[in-house]
């Protein structure tokens, strides 16, 4: 159901309110949005590992050799925690 407030702004309930787009700029940034979208299942406790999160494309990236076997695992976790 659409609430009072999308449909004074004709907002559309497909999207989030606070969305805006962003084009990829180069391979680094690529890698960044494909970490957090990887890492995003672990940071709200749904999983533990990247691995375990049953819709990632992680699999399917690692098969094509752009991220290793163990990317993500407890060893390395402080660093996506933090944001570093």
């Amino acid at each position: 159901m659409t609430s009072v407030s999308r449909k004074r702004k004709r907002e559309l309930s497909i999207w989030q309110r606070r969305f805006w787009e962003h084009r990829i700029r180069d391979e680094d940034d690529w890698r960044r949005h494909m970490d957090y979208i990887h890492y995003n299942p672990i940071k709200h406790g749904y999983v533990t590992s990247a691995w375990e999160w049953p819709y990632s494309s992680l699999r399917r990236c690692a098969e094509r050799g752009l991220y290793p076997d163990n990317w993500c695992t407890s060893s390395d976790m402080a660093e996506y925690e933090h944001g570093e």
